[in-house]
């Protein structure tokens, strides 16, 4: 295989969860312990303050061969890491920055598990997950870094991975009785149902824009035209 579909990285997340969690012996959750589940799949997740001059990489996943760049007793060091670890910058694990650090994670899982489903004729190379920035000038090469298929691909089977399906049905129905989230156009949410994606997304510890994105994936929304909008937010009392 060349390329995962969507319909297949939907299946091997769930996949993969279904398995942990039947391992682990969770019959009911509302949130993916993403580093639990790392070491289900044999990875190890350490935090490191990385010193590389990329300064867009957050997450690393080791080949066991390249090193890392780190700040060990105020100097930079490089650190071959053993294979099969992920390293994540350190600053994620404020707590402003749960969100983003256990995507960061599962972003790394996903590499390694993508790794195993397509085998390469090479070995392969060490992946970082790195910040997008939108207001930065990205060389033609550094905009095809962050774009590629592989990226696109982990990303994907990382929300499949925080966010199962059952899991997001779960907060659904804890939060909206189970019934799909108007959505107007594209991406517009009311007022009140923003909010109530905001506690989903609590519940689960992603963050919001990882879960609208999902919402919409799984066709957990109802698709409403843009010109009601107006009507629907007057209706809730905010105009």
């Amino acid at each position: 295989m060349t390329h995962l579909s969507n319909d297949q990285i939907r299946e091997l997340g769930e996949a993969l969860i279904a398995g942990y969690q039947k391992d682990y012996g969770i019959l009911f959750s509302r949130c993916v312990d993403i580093i639990e589940l790392a070491e289900h799949l044999g990875l190890t997740v350490v935090f490191e303050k990385f010193a590389e001059e990329d300064q867009d990489k957050i997450g690393f996943l080791s080949d066991g061969n390249t090193p890392l760049k780190v700040w060990r007793n105020k100097r930079i060091v490089p650190v071959r890491f053993p294979i099969r670890t992920i390293v994540i910058e350190e600053y994620l694990k404020r707590e402003s920055e749960s969100g983003r650090c256990r995507f960061t994670i599962a972003h790394e899982i996903a590499h390694y598990v993508i790794g195993r489903y397509i085998p390469m004729p090479y070995i392969p190379k060490p992946e970082y997950h790195r910040i997008y920035d939108g207001d930065q000038n990205y060389s033609g090469k550094g905009l095809m870094q962050q774009l590629t298929m592989v990226e696109n691909r982990a990303d994907k089977l990382a929300a499949h991975l925080l966010m199962p399906e059952h899991i997001v049905s779960q907060a659904l129905a804890d939060f909206h009785k189970g019934e799909p989230i108007p959505m107007y156009g594209w991406w517009l949410f009311t007022p009140n149902d923003h909010h109530i994606i905001e506690s989903m997304a609590a519940q689960m510890q992603v963050s919001f824009r990882a879960l609208e994105i999902q919402l919409n994936e799984l066709e957990m929304v109802s698709r409403r035209p843009p010109e009601e909008y107006t009507e629907a937010v007057r209706q809730e009392g905010w105009l």
